[in-house]
């Protein structure tokens, strides 16, 4: 099939890429330069558009065509007129480009890609990673194959209005090679590199200082669990979003209210040496995670999660890893969740192996790149 005036063949598919921000510190931004840099490697050519800059720039540009800064892609109703005239740099900056399918990668950006793939004859493609709770009316709904971040996120966005039949799952991946296993050598490495103590019980939270992340729960489970500062280690990796309207204000708090033997460090990208120091990664969200990134790289390096049975999770914590959810804001089920993994390596030795292997053969990041290479492709030659 013919599209914008090349044949789509084994040379692979141009794709016009947004990604609203080249950080690398969300799961949303690491999925996605991930996601790229592998459809790079199979022979696409990706022409990136961003409104922002970021870490991630320049290693986006050792593997996509170009990189190109434009302004706004969202979208806002109450500044129709407004938004569409300040978005027609990046319009052009897709439609000059001649790409096989316009891939955005939020929902605030579908007019911009809708108006480019219009323009530009090609096919739209729009990666749900986030929950939306207002309804995004037919248009351009209708028009726009869909990718969600789990079965969850999906059913989400069908109460919202979407159609059904547009979304397609792929569950988030990960490439092993980041998030390598580590046994008790590692550990004990890693602990010496963080001034940690070699002995002793070691549960880690990385991410967003945010209420909805349930940080307030774990500082409450930690207590409850009654761990002595020389007996074990509450690590807490991250720092207050800036959306919260008291970022400061709100670490002041949750070091107020913390018990004895937490340690407290700025956010970090490469977390493998305190996955490898840790015992047990805790993610004890109360809002609902659209997938749990966090989940899959801390099971990968052989760490089993106590994490809240609440949106995605639970794709990810199945089978016989249902017992390391909790109910949501509950600080003594996670307490108990917690305790009972205490000497997890003597009492269950093939624990690591199985959270590797499940990781490894379920949440890949070649199986997730493989559906959404599916979904591109179709959408480029027009399958239903």
């Amino acid at each position: 099939m013919a599209l914008t005036g090349r044949t789509i063949g084994s040379s692979g598919l141009r794709l016009a890429l947004a990604v609203h921000s080249l950080d690398s510190v969300g799961g949303t931004e690491v999925n996605v330069f991930q996601t790229a840099r592998e459809l790079s490697r199979r022979g696409h050519q990706i022409d990136l558009l961003s409104p922002r800059a970021g870490a991630l720039e320049a290693e986006y540009r050792s593997f996509c065509r170009s990189v190109n800064r434009t302004p706004i892609f969202d979208f806002a109703r109450n500044r129709g007129l407004r938004d569409l005239i300040r978005m027609t740099p990046a319009v052009w900056s897709a439609v000059s480009r001649r790409p096989d399918v316009i891939y955005a990668n939020r929902f605030s950006e579908v007019v911009w890609a809708a108006i480019s793939g219009t323009l530009a004859r090609a096919p739209v493609v729009c990666h749900l990673h986030e929950i939306r709770n207002r309804r995004p009316g037919n248009w351009p709904a209708r028009r726009i194959r869909f990718i969600a971040v789990s079965e969850y996120l999906r059913r989400a966005w069908i109460d919202v209005g979407l159609p059904p039949e547009r979304i397609a799952v792929v569950h988030n991946g990960i490439d092993p090679q980041f998030y390598r296993p580590g046994g008790m050598p590692e550990r004990s490495e890693a602990r010496a590199q963080l001034g940690l103590p070699e002995e002793g019980f070691v549960v880690l939270y990385y991410g967003r200082l945010d209420p909805e992340k349930g940080v307030e729960v774990l500082l409450d489970a930690w207590g409850r669990l009654g761990v002595a500062p020389g007996e074990g280690r509450l690590v807490l990796l991250g720092s207050a979003s800036l959306h919260h309207p008291d970022p400061a204000g709100y670490e002041r708090f949750l070091h107020a209210r913390a018990p004895a033997g937490c340690s407290w460090l700025p956010p970090r990208a490469d977390v493998l040496l305190f996955l490898h120091a840790a015992d047990v990664v805790a993610v004890p969200s109360i809002w609902e995670e659209p997938f749990g990134r966090v989940v899959i790289e801390a099971m990968a390096t052989g760490r089993p999660v106590v994490a809240s049975r609440t949106g995605g999770i639970p794709e990810i914590l199945s089978g016989s890893f249902k017992d390391l959810m909790v109910d949501p804001g509950d600080s003594a089920a996670l307490a108990t969740a917690l305790g009972a993994l205490m000497g997890w390596r003597q009492s269950k030795p093939e624990l690591a192996a199985r959270c590797a292997d499940h990781i490894r053969h379920r949440f890949s990041l070649e199986r997730t790149v493989d559906g959404i290479e599916r979904v591109l492709t179709d959408a480029a030659h027009g399958a239903q």
